[in-house]
């Protein structure tokens, strides 16, 4: 018994055998049967009092049976336990046995995991679990048939005791969906782990994202790709596989045939890591989704996945991101697309390519009309406006999504020039309606009447950017970066439309406000209208690069009258 006392001497599969031999079955009572006889009514009174005395005897047996039950389900009472808040004949026997084991090697129990042995997923995140902690839960893991799911994400586990949850992935048959992430396992974790899956046909689902496996643990990964059969999804990153290890993972991979979904992104694979797993995509007839983001695929990796995809034609979701790839490496890519019908998904963001390169990627689509292209993520690449107008002409042939940037106009200015300057920050601060206002009046234009040009289809509402490319066709004098913070503030209710009665409402505020201020003997330039004035003077003179009168950006002499329409002038 001392030599049990000392867990960290006995296996949990041990400890678990001894846990089960101890457990009594605790069966109900057994009732006595009694058959009644037929008695004379001569007799009838003596029979009475006989059976009377059987009853009495037989309520003391079962009285004394029932108190023997009691004294039997007391060995099994661990009450007494201060951490544990549950009456341990009430719980199920795999809860029995890790509350066993919790008092055997004297630690507190943990309620997610208690919790979870008898439910479909048992979760425990962000608490530190020690040696102890874990052999006990994987004790009652090995005989429990509730938990399909079970997830440890950040527990620090290590590496010594990341070896118990082979014993309970061998013989646990209904796991299906293993997740142990961030929990630094290392190779032998990675060995106890594969090893205890080899003959598993369960587990569909095996998630050992940054557990720091390196190209010693990528052996056993090869293996299991190998001889398991039953594995689904497999997520492998944000680990240190390198070349080397790159290199037995597509040997894996090359002779897999189960895997649907591989995850290898942040694993600085790269050279002949990168080209083995290019390479196996060829052999591979299963794998749907493959992501590889976070690498060093270049020239050497992106290659062979491109002859990869002429004969592949099972892979769908491609995750390419981030691969040091440059726009010669897009052109092989898209050699090995031409011939390619089955990949919808590419995502190929954060990689040394200009906007040449992602227009060449659709001129390259709209050529080939098998491809089967759905969706493409180039991330924050910006993009120029000839680029939208071909998606736009695409999408009208095929179904075909891209994400992109910021979309950039030939005809822009120079980067230099769109900084924002001290007068336009200014200006944003003003009421942004009096400042449309007082603009079209220097424009000597109407508002309405450019609302209504830039109002095709007379829905009375336009976009915000249609109003923002009408305000630049007049020539609004403000930069890009101006323009576009200026054309938000005027949509007053933020629903991305700039609405007819919204500057109708406006022209009337303004109008007022300039037949209050006629009446004021307040000077025009201490108004409101009087500083937008003289910051849109400015603006306007600078941008022609001609010359200010005088420090404060419009005439000294600035005389105001009003009109009977209500428009004032300014001499």
């Amino acid at each position: 018994m001392c030599a049990l006392r000392d867990n960290r001497s006995v296996s949990a599969v041990s400890l678990a055998c001894k846990y089960r031999l101890s457990q009594q079955p605790n069966r109900p009572s057994m009732k006595k049967l009694s058959r009644r006889r037929k008695v004379s009514a001569a007799n009838a009174g003596m029979t009475d009092g006989a059976e009377n005395a059987d009853d009495i005897s037989a309520r003391g047996r079962t009285d004394s049976t029932i108190s023997g039950q009691a004294e039997e389900d007391e060995e099994f009472d661990f009450d007494d336990d201060d951490d544990l808040e549950y009456p341990v004949d009430d719980v199920e026997l795999s809860q029995r046995y890790y509350l066993m084991a919790c008092k055997e090697m004297k630690i507190h129990s943990i309620r997610n995991i208690f919790e979870g042995l008898v439910n479909e997923k048992m979760q425990c995140k962000g608490q530190v679990l020690l040696k102890d902690d874990v052999k006990a839960c994987t004790i009652a893991l090995l005989g429990n048939s509730n938990c399909e799911c079970i997830v440890f994400d950040g527990n620090e586990i290590g590496q010594e005791a990341a070896q118990y949850f082979g014993d309970v992935f061998e013989r646990n048959n209904y796991l299906t969906d293993i997740r142990i992430t961030w929990n630094g396992l290392g190779t032998p974790g990675a060995e106890a782990i594969c090893k205890g899956l080899l003959k598993n046909h369960y587990t569909r689902v095996l998630d050992l994202t940054g557990n720091q496996f390196n190209e010693d643990a990528a052996k056993y990964f090869k293996e299991l790709m190998v001889e398991n059969s039953a594995l689904y999804e497999l997520y492998l990153g944000h680990n240190y596989f390198r070349e080397e290890g790159g290199e037995l993972l597509g040997e894996g991979l090359e002779q897999n045939d189960f895997l649907r979904v591989l995850d290898l992104s942040w694993n600085h694979l790269r050279l002949k890591g990168a080209q083995a797993i290019g390479k196996a995509l060829a052999s591979n007839i299963n794998l749907e989704v493959l992501n590889v983001a976070w690498n060093g695929f270049y020239i050497h990796g992106v290659s062979h996945i491109a002859m990869a995809l002429t004969k592949n034609q099972a892979l769908t979701d491609l995750d390419i991101s981030c691969n040091r790839l440059s726009e010669t490496c897009l052109g092989q890519f898209l050699k090995g697309m031409e011939k390619n019908t089955t990949l919808k998904k590419l995502r190929i963001s954060r990689n040394h390519i200009s906007h040449t390169g992602v227009l060449a990627l659709l001129q390259h689509i709209q050529k080939f009309p098998t491809i089967g292209l759905q969706y493409v993520d180039i991330g924050d690449q910006h993009v120029q406006d000839d680029f939208v107008v071909l998606l736009k002409e695409l999408q009208k042939t095929r179904k075909i999504d891209v994400q992109y940037g910021m979309v950039w106009s030939r005809d822009r200015d120079p980067i230099g020039k769109q900084d924002q300057t001290e007068d336009e920050l200014a200006l944003l601060n003003e009421n942004p309606h009096y400042v449309l206002m007082e603009f079209m009046r220097l424009q000597k234009l109407r508002l309405v009447d450019l609302f209504h040009q830039m109002d095709t289809d007379k829905s009375k509402g336009i976009s915000v950017q249609e109003f923002q490319e009408g305000l630049k066709a007049v020539d609004i004098p403000l930069k890009m970066k101006t323009l576009e913070k200026f054309v938000r503030a005027c949509d007053l209710d933020k629903n991305g439309e700039i609405e007819y009665v919204e500057l109708v409402e406006a022209s009337k505020r303004h109008k007022e406000e300039i037949r209050r201020l006629s009446k004021t003997n307040v000077p025009m330039e201490n108004t409101d209208l009087g500083r937008i004035q003289k910051l849109l003077r400015k603006i306007m003179l600078n941008n022609r690069g001609l010359p200010v009168n005088n420090d404060k950006g419009t005439d000294t002499n600035v005389q105001k009258s009003v009109d009977s329409n209500g428009t004032i002038s300014i001499g």
